[in-house]
């Protein structure tokens, strides 16, 4: 198993615990249950919450970006980190996979975008290289220390470096949810990791308008 994998159940308990918004019940790692009619995949808000906000990055082309920069299109970001062994490649590979499914002007109205949690080795050359041999749609993005963190708190993103003796080659733990936002940045649901491309096609494909022109 991979070291992403083998500490899973902790950041479901430092998720549920530093993000009492996100409730995780019955199904697992980061696997919860939406309690409208919708199909499953989403995740149960309580409280009076916000998810989302402004920020600024740096992009993997070295520009600086802020939530304004992806106009008005729909976004389904992911917090994780080029080194991660497990998680992040298979929801990214999972986000392509929906995005070849969709009707091709939904797809073209949906910027795929990855947040590295670990700025230290992420730099835009690394997330570049990552990313554009991955899936060129994606738009990777890093920044300060500060930076990252002001985001992640936007969007209740857990994430925390794993101690380790030697200084390039550590893990960061991560929560592992996609958050889908509106073109106006306004926040519609969070897709749990254990969703389906399938369902992930028909939820957000159903939140998505076609892109015009």
């Amino acid at each position: 198993l991979g070291i992403c994998t083998v500490f899973a159940a902790i950041v479901v308990a430092v998720t549920i615990t530093v993000m009492p918004g996100l409730v995780t019940p019955n199904r697992g790692a980061n696997a919860v249950d939406t309690m409208s009619p919708r199909p499953t995949g989403g995740v149960q808000l309580t409280g009076n919450i916000s998810i989302g906000g402004p920020f600024t990055l740096i992009d993997h082309k070295g520009n600086t970006v802020t939530e304004a920069d992806f106009g008005e299109k729909y976004r389904v970001m992911f917090f994780g980190f080029t080194h991660c062994p497990d998680f992040c490649p298979t929801k990214l590979y999972h986000i392509s996979q929906m995005l070849d499914r969709l009707p091709a002007e939904k797809a073209a109205n949906i910027a795929p975008i990855f947040v590295t949690v670990d700025p230290a080795r992420d730099t835009p050359e690394i997330l570049n290289d990552y990313i554009t041999g991955f899936d060129p749609r994606f738009t990777a993005l890093t920044g300060s220390d500060e930076q990252i963190a002001a985001a992640a708190k936007a969007f209740r993103a857990y994430y925390q470096k794993v101690p380790s003796d030697d200084p390039d080659f550590y893990n960061v733990d991560h929560s592992t949810f996609s958050y889908v936002m509106g073109p106006d940045n306004e926040f519609i649901d969070v897709i749990s990791y254990d969703t389906s491309v399938d369902v992930m096609v028909e939820k957000i494909g159903g939140y998505v308008t076609p892109a015009q022109g």
